[in-house]
């Protein structure tokens, strides 16, 4: 395979990375949101005598806690909190929660710059340059009050086992060499790469890539290895599991099931064409003609800079 080991490594770190300015604005913005919900707590507490209560500091999941936060050309970042009440404390219906939620937090918001609103995942906030909170809404409880570890269940369209500090962790101990990540980013890339595409999301992208992905030395052989792979992957099985909890399936709208099979449709069709890579007579210039079609980003265009960190393997 034609080696661009080097252009790739100068790919991640120019344009994939996600931009350390955006994420300390988002950071900021979903401290001040959290701010808001909390004064909106306060107002319903004291006007109907309830106790909603934040449990646990709320806890940044996703992609930004994992590190794997990219630099899409077509799409802004986001940033997902994890929002903690009681059991007993919050509505029985999740649908009600958020709603009640989003109720408390909309007199708090400057809606001159921000709109909020309900979605099936989370309450959304979106701001004018097109980036956006998420604050997903978990319950948590003990089965036994003698339980060491309590139960978290997030609310989507009813309440679902899922742990967001456990799922980051676990990503972490998979990624210990540190190539995962990048592999995590890269795919991510792709996915991001044409406007119209409709995807997977990024944690069943994170699940596809830990469950295909083998070291390498070389990050272009370790990330064509892993396409390769979930290719076949997809080809027998387009079910998504909760790697904490194999009998929970992440694929529960027939959307979803779209979106994974695009992925599988679109990865073939772009990995195969990256067919020649591995022919004698592969030049730098195709090189970057292949991996500039697969990505859609003008960095491969620079075919004389490339060229000087490219060699054959």
């Amino acid at each position: 395979m034609f080696n661009m080991n080097l252009s790739f490594l100068k790919f991640v770190k120019q344009n994939v990375e996600a931009n350390e300015y955006e994420k300390t604005c988002l950071i900021k913005k979903m401290e001040k949101e959290i701010l808001n919900l909390q004064k909106g707590i306060e107002y319903f507490n004291s006007m109907n005598n309830s106790s909603y209560k934040l449990l646990e500091e709320p806890f940044v999941q996703g992609s930004i806690s994992m590190e794997t936060t990219v630099n899409g050309l077509f799409s802004k970042n986001d940033i997902d909190i994890s929002l903690v009440f009681d059991k007993d404390e919050i509505d029985k219906s999740p649908v009600k929660a958020k709603k009640a939620l989003l109720s408390m937090l909309r007199p708090f918001v400057n809606q001159s710059e921000t709109h909020i609103d309900y979605h099936t995942n989370c309450i959304r906030c979106v701001y004018r340059d097109g980036s956006h909170v998420d604050l997903a809404v978990y319950r948590r409880y003990k089965l036994n009050l003698s339980d060491a570890d309590y139960i978290y269940e997030h609310g989507g369209s009813k309440w679902r086992f899922w742990e967001p500090r456990k799922i980051v962790e676990w990503f972490h101990l998979k990624n210990s060499g540190g190539q995962l990540r990048i592999i995590v980013k890269l795919l991510k890339m792709f996915c991001k790469s044409r406007r119209h595409w409709r995807m997977p999301g990024g944690i069943i992208l994170t699940i596809l890539a830990v469950e295909n992905y083998r070291a390498v030395d070389r990050i272009d052989v370790a990330f064509y290895i892993v396409m390769r792979n979930i290719i076949e992957r997809l080809k027998r099985n387009k079910e998504i599991l909760n790697p904490l909890n194999q009998g929970q399936s992440l694929i529960r709208k027939k959307e979803e099931e779209v979106k994974v099979e695009n992925l599988y449709k679109r990865l073939f069709i772009y990995v195969t064409k990256l067919d020649d890579l591995f022919k004698e007579s592969c030049t730098c210039e195709l090189a970057n003609t292949l991996w500039g079609e697969f990505f859609n980003h003008p960095y491969w265009d620079q075919t004389q800079d490339n060229k000087m960190l490219a060699a054959k393997y």
